[in-house]
């Protein structure tokens, strides 16, 4: 799924690839999250440790791309 990449202290910056087979509670617990998400505090935080939620481009070309070139 993603980079096995871990923040300070050992803290899931990105999916491990095994979230589907746990529970909902055991997920949230995994991530120090609440059913109600971060709090802005918590968020900036992560943002500054973890940065930004962005996919990687992979380079690979798309069909449609293959198509139109």
């Amino acid at each position: 799924m993603g980079k096995n990449l871990t923040g300070g202290n050992d803290k899931i910056c990105s999916p491990q690839g095994n979230e589907y087979s746990v529970s909902l509670s055991e997920f949230l617990q995994k991530l120090e999250v609440g059913k109600n998400g971060l709090g802005e505090q918590e968020a900036a935080r992560r943002l500054k440790e973890c940065g930004a939620n962005i996919l990687e481009e992979t380079g690979k070309e798309t069909i449609i791309k293959k198509y139109f070139r």
